[in-house]
Formats: C-alpha cells, sequence, structure tokens
C-alpha cells in the first residue's frame, strides 16, 4: 500500500459519510420558512416557487422539510389534474356521399346510447381524410330522428407537410346527446378538384375538468448569429427556472390567415446544446384559430422557437407565454417549531415517506395553502462547508502520517525477519 492510495480512501470515506448525512440541516445550500400555525399533526401545502425549483440540484430529491429540532417532516408532490379527459363515445359510420373532384362529402354517424342505456353526451368529432396540403370546412350537424337537423358547430381540417408539419383533424362543438350525426365536408380551399377519400371517422367526449394553469413571464434571449437560417423566425427565451415543468406555449401571431409549423427546443443554459422539446403548428384559417403549442412538461429553463415560414414574409409574433400546471409541496407537521423548506444537495436519496399512500385526494385538496418566507443562503452550509474542509484535510493529513510511519515499521522490521 502506498501513501496515495490510502489518502484517496480517506476522501472516499468522507464523501461517504456526506452521502449518508443528506438528511441533516447542513446538506442544502437554501432554505425558505414555511410561515403560519401549523398544529401537531396537521396537513398543510405550499406553492413551490420559481426559486426552488431552480435552486435545487436534483428535483425533488434534494428537498427535505426540517423544523428546529432537526426533525424530517414527510412531504410529497402533488399537481391538480392537468389534462381534459377525452372519451371515445360509441358510433358507427352510416351512409356515406359525394367525394368527387369538387363535391361535398356528406358522411351520417349513427351514436349509441352508454353503458348504461343513456343518450352519450359528444362535443368533438375527429376526422381523418387521406391527402397533404389541404384546407376542408366541416360543418356539424345534429339529430334524433333523422329528418330535422340542427347546426351544432363547425371548424376545419388542416394539414401542411414540409419540414415542421401543422394538422388538425378535430372539430368541436357545443356539448351535445344528439343521436345522429351529419358531417358536410367542404373540398380542399387549395385544390377544389381534389377528391375526398375519409379514412376514419371517430365521436368524442372531451371533459373540460382540468385545473387552470399559471402563466410565466418569458425574458427574451439574444442567439447567436450561427442560430438564424433562413425561412425560418428564431426566437429564444428564459423561463426563470429550470426544472419547472411547462404545460404549453400560448403564442399570438399577427395576420389574418396563416399556417405556421413550429418546433421547440430547450436547455439549461448556454454552455449546454439545445434538445428537442416539442413539435406543433399555429394557425387561423376562416375564423378558426389555434395559437397553442403543447410542451407536456418540458422543464428547461431556456426555450428556442423556430417558426417555419419558408419563402414567405417573416410572420409578426405579438406575445408569447409560457403557462404551467401549479405543483404543491404536501406535508405533515411532525410536532416541532419553525419548520424549514431546505434545498439544493448534492448526493441526496430521494425521500421516502408513506404519507401519499395514507393521504385521501379529499384531504389534499382542502389542506390549507401555507405562505414560503424569502429564500436565502443556509449559514450552516458555509458553516459547515468550511468545518468540513478542515476535516477532510485532518484525515487525509492522520492517513498519510499514519501510512508513513506503518511505511518506517515495516522498513525496519523487515530486514530483522530475513
Amino acid at each position: 500500500m502506498n501513501l496515495s492510495r490510502c489518502a484517496w480512501i480517506a476522501a472516499a470515506a468522507v464523501a461517504a459519510g456526506r452521502i449518508f448525512a443528506a438528511d441533516t440541516p447542513e446538506a442544502f445550500a437554501w432554505q425558505q420558512p414555511i410561515l403560519g400555525d401549523i398544529a401537531s399533526g396537521s396537513v398543510n401545502r405550499v406553492i413551490i416557487p420559481a426559486e426552488i425549483f431552480d435552486g435545487c440540484k436534483a428535483f425533488p430529491a434534494d428537498m427535505r422539510i426540517i423544523d428546529e429540532r432537526g426533525v424530517v417532516w414527510p412531504f410529497f408532490l402533488w399537481s391538480p389534474p392537468r389534462l381534459d379527459d377525452v372519451t371515445t363515445v360509441f358510433a358507427i359510420a352510416g351512409k356515406r356521399s359525394g367525394g368527387a373532384g369538387g363535391q361535398v362529402v356528406v358522411q351520417e354517424v349513427q351514436v349509441r346510447p352508454d353503458e348504461h342505456g343513456n343518450p352519450s353526451r359528444h362535443n368533438q368529432v375527429s376526422i381523418l381524410t387521406a391527402g397533404h396540403d389541404f384546407i376542408r370546412r366541416v360543418e356539424v350537424l345534429g339529430s334524433d330522428d333523422g329528418q330535422s337537423w340542427k347546426e351544432l358547430g363547425s371548424g376545419y381540417l388542416v394539414d401542411q407537410m414540409q419540414e415542421a408539419h401543422v394538422s388538425n383533424r378535430i372539430v368541436n362543438y357545443g356539448e351535445s346527446a344528439a343521436t345522429r350525426l351529419l358531417l358536410r365536408i367542404h373540398p380542399n380551399a387549395r385544390n377544389e378538384k381534389e377528391p375526398i377519400d375519409v379514412l376514419d371517422v371517430q365521436v368524442l367526449y372531451r371533459a373540460a375538468n382540468c385545473a387552470p394553469l399559471q402563466q410565466i413571464a418569458l425574458q427574451p434571449l439574444v442567439l447567436s448569429a450561427t442560430e438564424f437560417r433562413d425561412g425560418v423566425k428564431t426566437l429564444a427565451y428564459d423561463t426563470g427556472a429550470q426544472n419547472r415543468p411547462i404545460e404549453r406555449l400560448r403564442i399570438r401571431a399577427a395576420g389574418n390567415e396563416f399556417m405556421l409549423p413550429v418546433k421547440v427546443f430547450g436547455r439549461n443554459s448556454a454552455a449546454t446544446m439545445w434538445r428537442w422539446a416539442a413539435d406543433g403548428g399555429l394557425y387561423r384559417v376562416g375564423g378558426q384559430s389555434r395559437d397553442v403549442i403543447d410542451l407536456h412538461g418540458a422543464a428547461y429553463r431556456q426555450l428556442k422557437i423556430e417558426f417555419y415560414h419558408y419563402d414567405q414574409k417573416p410572420p409578426v409574433i405579438d406575445s408569447v407565454v409560457a403557462e404551467t400546471a401549479p405543483q404543491y409541496l404536501f406535508f405533515e407537521s411532525q410536532g416541532g417549531r419553525s419548520p424549514m423548506l431546505h434545498y439544493g444537495a448534492e448526493h441526496t436519496p430521494l425521500p421516502r415517506y408513506d404519507l401519499q399512500r395514507r393521504t385521501r385526494i379529499a384531504a389534499i385538496t382542502n389542506a390549507p395553502v401555507l405562505e414560503l418566507g424569502k429564500a436565502k443562503s443556509n449559514p450552516l452550509k458555509v458553516a459547515s462547508g468550511l468545518a468540513s474542509y478542515i476535516h477532510t484535510m485532518i484525515v487525509i493529513a492522520v492517513a498519510i502520517v499514519f501510512c508513513a510511519i506503518l511505511y518506517v515499521l515495516l522498513r525496519t522490521i523487515r530486514p530483522r525477519l530475513r
């Protein structure tokens, strides 16, 4: 055994000790007090602000709630359901007429009762048609007897296939229980002689039970010249925090009619490469529009948005806003005072508590929402950092001295053993 090997063993032992001490306050770089009167055994929640997302090194593994006694309080993360619930309604496509060049397709659909025999509720129809590069207007009519028809709504089937794809095959209308639908699909506005081939029709019900999203103000970023290309308008923004899941971007573009393919990329700093985050498309056709790009929880701090206008005039983007679902930290008091939320630690294992298993959804939604105090650097972390450095140097020094003494003893004893 040589001296350098002894030193490495000593350093490894010190590092292992830090990992096992991850639940002590001095392991965390940041702290925020949880404000309010908290009764022993009560359950409460706080909304996680941007500074916690950004201050964590391994969100959510490096978060702990610790009171003045050093007792760790159990917690888990919770977010209200944020996705609309879409169900397919049992329906049978009936007689179809038209579809030749320049003709309107008339498609009948019979909506069947639900499993209890009650009239099925519906408010969307999905229509898949063959072809690319089209704009097809659709009217949806409803009836219970097949004789008297009432218009339920209208929309557009959209497809533009180039380097990036813009597509829509959903037509929305007001909630209805009509047992019969009549779909009138008009010819392609870009090529009226093109035949219409309907491949599939589905009747849907979308329950708008999602929690409201919170808007995030974005700060523009300056990009290098290498980020720009002909035929593509490029914008970049700072979201204010990494680790924070973003559900979608809401983009307002100027113009009466357009179809604009969009790609979104993300990264956490200028030192890292852009990574693909989402594809989508914006359009405004005949009074119908889409101004949302779904990001499905992408958690990058920086976003780059590419608008593909090709040989057309670059679009004018009036505004870009990010939207996120509120994230809550739900916790149970362990009776101590002055609970402090600690975060921002290296090498912390994911905490494991049984609180989520034994908590019902009603208890979560009814729990009081408390406030967090101002974030500040953890003074114990600074002190422990200096103490840890001194301790490490002492341990390494002792190990080196021990190895040196052992080396001298072995050299002294070896000739005698011969």
